[in-house]
């Protein structure tokens, strides 16, 4: 009798973890989106123009959990979209020199990469949670409220844990 309750007690949990799991197939993550994102380099300067919108034709936006999980991704083509998205990104005030303190961050992030013709550009990094911050290369500002939206109507709000 306990040798079929340990067999159907296994069965369960095998059937139980098959359905409860929530990962993306490798093969299902957009070619464009990165698996996972990389630690961004350290914050050398800040200000300046952070995207050329001269010649954009696409983004490849992609959401990122606070364990570097993919969870949902949108292209972009619509002109007025593209436009707002440049804006949003750019308009942040530039972090400042030296150390920040901030809020806790849990991880999550957007990744943007925008294509010239067939040349895809270095992604810009948008820190969902903490300081909030947008990053390109070892540029940065302050991600605006209005470009947080932006991103998640476009790609998914980050989920609070």
């Amino acid at each position: 009798m306990a040798k079929r309750w340990l067999v159907l007690v296994l069965g369960l949990t095998i059937a139980a973890s098959g359905a409860c799991s929530s990962g993306r197939a490798a093969d299902s993550v957009p070619a464009d989106c990165p698996t996972a994102t990389s630690a961004p380099d350290p914050i050398t300067h800040a200000g300046g123009a952070l995207v050329e919108s001269e010649g954009v034709q696409s983004a490849i936006v992609c959401r990122y959990d606070g364990s570097n999980q993919l969870r949902q991704s949108a292209n972009v083509t619509d002109s007025s979209q593209l436009a707002t998205l440049i804006s949003g990104i750019n308009d942040g005030e530039p972090l400042p020199k030296g150390p920040i303190s901030c809020p806790m961050m849990d991880g999550s992030s957007y990744t943007i990469s925008f294509t010239r013709g067939l040349r895809s550009g270095d992604a810009i990094v948008v820190q969902a949670s903490g300081c909030r911050t947008v990053q390109h290369g070892s540029v940065g500002h302050w991600a605006t409220d209005s470009l947080m939206t932006n991103l998640s109507s476009i790609a998914g709000a980050r989920e609070v844990p």
